[in-house]
């Protein structure tokens, strides 16, 4: 019996998500459930009601850790544009829209101080490489800065 009530307040989250749900005994002891406040009532008892499919965003903490991983690989691709112009440095922020599956499905640059086309370029072309991997995750927009000094 347990399993049918579970079941049907189940039912009633994912076709009632932010509404009010009532949990309410009548008269002669039966259980309803509805989202119109009930009247004349033994026990009278208000649900929060959430759906169970709704995701969050990726943690920000996941996503550094994946950047991170491919830091050599970019400061190797700065140093080499360096060693053609000198005077490339200051910061890149990019922002980054990961989808639940850890893919990068757009990425733009937000800031760029390295007044080379090519280079940022090529940063962003390898940051769009990362996998983030797989999770239950809304699509994630990120803005990470990088000091290229």
């Amino acid at each position: 019996m347990k399993l049918f009530f579970l079941f049907l307040i189940f039912s009633f989250s994912i076709a009632t998500h932010g509404k009010e749900i009532y949990k309410w005994t009548d008269a002669n002891g039966k259980t309803h459930f509805s989202d119109k406040k009930p009247g004349n009532t033994i026990t009278e008892k208000k649900l929060n009601i959430t759906n169970p499919t709704e995701q969050e965003a990726r943690p920000e903490e996941n996503i550094r850790k994946s950047i991170a991983k491919s830091m050599g690989k970019m400061y190797a691709m700065y140093n080499r544009a360096q060693k053609n112009n000198p005077s490339i440095s200051g910061q890149l922020a990019v922002k980054l829209e990961i989808a639940g599956d850890g893919k990068v499905v757009q990425s733009s640059i937000v800031k760029s101080e390295l007044q080379d086309r090519q280079l940022e370029h090529d940063l962003t072309t390898e940051l769009e490489k990362i996998d983030f991997g797989k999770g239950n995750y809304k699509k994630t927009s990120f803005i990470h800065t990088f000091d290229f000094l």
